[in-house]
């Protein structure tokens, strides 16, 4: 009889919206008025666990939805989206009927947050409110490439069987599934496979909206190729500008950044092409120590300089000509960095470094290093050094000037003090 009750409180407990009480007292490790971080400058106000059973939660996603902040949790098995109000820090769980872990969210002005798994769309502005909004085409699943550009969710979909690939768009206004762009095998005869990636999207000085289209094209003998094609965009419609397959061609990716209609590639070398072209406009050797000059995360652009994180350590590069003007030394693990978030002087973000993860802030004006920060949980049982920011960074409320991010195992909120950094 135990076990049947237990079952059926579970079940309960997995297929609903759950309203979670205001916090109480309670006993170190959960309670931000019991926790002390050691040699820490951001302050911690909250934290909740992301999981009922407390356990770890690997790539959360983040997103800020104004009166309410959402985290995406429990990856393992059935995924699930927990909504916290950034007033009274109460929350609420969104568990049906996602299948599977979330592949992407994001926040879109008019319904709140857009969230998608393999197989159905969901929107909502609260727990209470998700709902399915549309299904996958049957047989087929959409992938985690996905982007929101303006009303539109663009995501890749593969049928395999009729060897055929496609880019669908979901139209969050009419609620309206359909192709937007496909490609058949059988148009690259040397080809095994093609695949399309979600398009990104590029505004111009002059306000043209330029959709950008990179595919990879696999072939059966040789090496692969990538192809991009740019169109533009007018009253819904979209002409092809230009197409190429150099690689140094894409825009709007990560790795890129978008200074005065050209596009900035961080490689080596660094590049610069001409958005409506295609074409070179300069390139720039660079000598940095780095072994590896790369990097995982979109670059921060402020005036006229991008601020970058690669193989563990710190960089700016004059967006004019590419010169690297500041490498720093080693400062974290390599290829571990999440994306960069810039506030008040102050670029963010997340690493691992000497067997914890850290949080990170570089303030700008003299490239000095002025957080450097474990989880509040680090080292204390049951997490000992299992906290792990992964590539979640800080998402930062500059009109309150809190920050969320997620350690594995809670979702926190921080606090920036006044003139941090300065």
């Amino acid at each position: 009889m135990k076990l049947i009750l237990y079952l059926l409180l579970a079940c309960t407990v997995l297929f609903s919206c759950t309203p979670e009480p205001l916090p109480s007292p309670c006993k170190l490790p959960d309670c931000s008025d019991t926790i002390k971080s050691h040699n820490s400058t951001l302050e911690l106000v909250w934290q909740k666990p992301l999981r009922w059973d407390k356990e770890y939660t690997p790539a959360v996603y983040i997103t800020d939805l104004g009166d309410e902040v959402v985290f995406n949790y429990d990856l393992i098995g059935q995924s699930k989206l927990y909504f916290i109000n950034k007033i009274d820090t109460t929350g609420q769980r969104f568990y049906q009927p996602v299948r599977g872990a979330i592949k992407r969210q994001f926040y879109h002005a008019k319904v709140g947050l857009v969230a998608y798994d393999y197989k159905s769309i969901y929107a909502g502005n609260s727990a209470a409110t998700m709902q399915k909004i549309a299904s996958a085409p049957e047989g087929q699943q959409f992938s985690a490439d996905g982007r929101l550009i303006g009303d539109m969710l663009y995501t890749f979909v593969r049928d395999y069987s009729a060897k055929t690939s496609y880019i669908y768009k979901f139209n969050i206004n009419d609620g309206t599934l359909s192709i937007d762009y496909e490609i058949h095998d059988s148009q690259c005869p040397e080809c095994e496979t093609i695949i399309i990636y979600a398009p990104t999207l590029v505004v111009t000085q002059n306000g043209d909206s330029l959709l950008n289209y990179k595919r990879l094209l696999s072939k059966i003998e040789g090496e692969s190729i990538n192809e991009i094609e740019t169109f533009r965009l007018s009253n819904g419609d979209k002409s092809l500008i230009w197409q190429s397959n150099d690689r140094k061609a894409f825009i709007g990716t990560i790795g890129t950044c978008l200074y005065q209609d050209i596009s900035v590639g961080i490689s080596n070398p660094i590049y610069a092409i001409d958005v409506y072209t295609g074409e070179i406009v300069w390139e720039q050797p660079n000598n940095v120590k780095g072994s590896d000059w790369y990097t995982i995360v979109e670059p921060v652009l402020i005036d006229n300089k991008i601020y970058l994180t690669s193989s563990g350590r710190f960089y700016v590069v004059n967006a004019d000509n590419g010169v690297v003007e500041y490498e720093s030394d080693i400062i974290y693990s390599s290829s571990t960095e999440s994306k960069l978030t810039y506030f008040d002087g102050v670029i963010y973000w997340t690493a691992s470094d000497g067997g914890a993860s850290k949080l990170y802030g570089m303030r700008l004006s003299d490239r000095k290093l002025v957080l450097r920060m474990s989880s509040p949980n680090y080292g204390k049982k049951p997490y000992y050094n299992d906290t792990n920011y992964d590539k979640n960074g800080l998402i930062i409320d500059t009109a309150t000037r809190l920050a969320y991010t997620a350690d594995g195992f809670f979702a926190q909120c921080f606090k920036i003090p006044e003139n941090f950094g300065k």
